[in-house]
């Protein structure tokens, strides 16, 4: 964390808890959460009785849970860049320990692994 300036991490911090804040009020529009920490469900629709209806509930369902997944996944992943900022090793790659440069960490706070990381994990 030592290549980045305070008041970057303060930057930094403002704009990881702003997604933060955006993430869980999108997973809110459609989903509910569980007991377990930074963990949703997608709600089921109730839409009718009809074959159409039900179908149209399944498929609304299905486009619901994938949404959910991919919300989720960031919300994650910003979850835990707080929390290496907290802990002071922020803008470390967690899978070589090394510095990840400090352009790819302003401009995607939420990054985990520097990009030859990335690239080699294939995620």
């Amino acid at each position: 964390m030592k290549h980045l300036e305070p008041k970057v991490l303060v930057e930094i911090k403002k704009k990881l808890l702003a997604h933060k804040a955006k993430l869980e009020k999108e997973l809110a529009e459609f989903s509910h959460k569980t007991a377990a920490k930074n963990d949703y469900d997608a709600d089921f629709l109730n839409l009718g009785d009809t074959e159409e209806d039900n179908a149209l509930e399944v498929e609304l369902f299905e486009n619901r849970l994938a949404l959910e997944k991919v919300l989720e996944t960031t919300l994650q992943g910003v979850v835990k860049a707080l929390g290496r900022l907290e802990k002071g090793n922020y803008g470390l790659c967690m899978e070589c320990g090394k510095e990840i440069p400090s352009a790819r960490m302003i401009a995607r706070p939420a990054s985990n692994y520097c990009v030859a990381c990335k690239e080699k994990l294939k995620i």
